[in-house]
């Protein structure tokens, strides 16, 4: 069993008894009451997707997990209860009743942000009620105090002696679950949707980037073999990172391009850049600067950078219109070693 809260028996222990066992309940009452304030519990998720989460130290994590129905990302922070050195584990404070705990159980899909680390994907492991009250047996020990008011609150919430049940992070064992529900995109536009990049799309993408009008600023048209190769990069990075190069598509399922994020050398700094290639069919048709855009907010709202940049051809005046329209100005220009120039657009996120 779980360790109880201690309280004095006011019968037995007089006036002073009375006092203190009625003091822990207000604490206890008052702390079950802050949990449930949801703007208050809300309140340190601005600074870590901020990149400011390190001011809170290590002691608390934020979680970005998926909804169960929505599949829009969400967000909670709660108190780390154990570290081990490959492990993370969290106490669930309301129980299996908690919208977070439900969503790791029906999708298995964590990212982490605690200290300076930021939006680290993890392995879920919901741990059983057993193993669980053996991790807050150790918390309990090490903490006693903040125990004592954390299944105090707890027990007052739930009407009763609360079970609260604990979640471990653990690293990743294999690439992200693949399906709608493993995947955070970028949201839908008017006319377009995400998704990932399959082999499935091969037909598709190498008709996109084999089209001499779509790479005409490029060294040259690619083949079927590199634009299979295009399509592995960009799952590495799906699997590495929680984004890349993703499908665009309209909301009937026409195949319009691709559009993402992906990390990229500028004179040698690494930078974060937004890049994008639509079909000759739908350029000119402002596609391209609405999923840049929509990239645009998926990197403010989920990725840690804090700049994003475009790096276009000279004379690819169409490409540079698309940066400069979601909120990018000339900055500098990438010399490679090939000797080529490049332009790079930059903002600031």
């Amino acid at each position: 069993m779980l360790p109880t809260a201690r309280r004095r028996d006011p019968q037995r222990a007089g006036a002073g008894g009375r006092r203190a066992a009625g003091a822990a309940g207000l604490v206890d009452r008052v702390t079950a009451r802050l949990l449930e304030t949801r703007w208050l519990m809300r309140m340190p998720i601005p600074l870590y997707r901020a990149g400011l989460g390190w001011i809170l130290g290590e002691r608390l994590v934020m979680i970005e997990h998926l909804g169960r129905v929505s599949h829009e990302p969400r967000f909670v922070v709660v108190e780390v209860v154990e570290r081990k050195r490959n492990a993370i584990r969290v106490a669930s404070g309301f129980g299996e009743h908690a919208q977070w705990y439900r969503n790791l159980r029906a999708n298995g899909v964590a990212y982490l942000s605690t200290g300076r680390a930021r939006r680290v994907r993890a392995q879920v492991r919901l741990l059983d009620r057993a193993d669980s009250e053996t991790v807050l047996r150790r918390y309990a020990a090490a903490h006693p105090e903040a125990w004592q008011h954390l299944h105090g609150a707890m027990d007052y919430a739930a009407g009763g002696d609360a079970h609260i049940p604990v979640v471990e992070f653990a690293p990743p064992t294999g690439p992200p679950p693949t399906g709608r529900v493993a995947e955070v995109l970028p949201r839908a536009t008017a006319r377009l949707r995400f998704r990932q990049m399959t082999p499935a799309d091969l037909d598709a993408m190498s008709g996109l980037l084999g089209d001499p009008d779509v790479m005409r600023f490029y060294p040259a048209p690619k083949t079927r073999e590199q634009a299979a190769a295009w399509i592995a990069w960009n799952q590495r990075n799906y699997a590495e990172h929680g984004y890349g190069l993703w499908i665009i598509e309209t909301h009937a399922g026409d195949f319009v391009g691709d559009c993402g994020l992906t990390w990229q050398e500028v004179n040698g700094v690494r930078k974060l850049e937004v890049g994008y290639h639509v079909t000759a069919t739908w350029q000119r048709t402002g596609c391209a600067t609405e999923a840049a855009t929509a990239c645009r907010d998926f990197a403010r709202e989920h990725v840690g950078a804090r700049e994003l940049v475009a790096i276009i051809h000279p004379d690819n005046r169409a490409s540079e219109r698309v940066a400069e329209k979601i909120g990018m100005h000339r900055v500098e220009d990438h010399l490679a070693a090939s000797g080529s120039r490049r332009i790079v657009l930059s903002m600031t996120l």
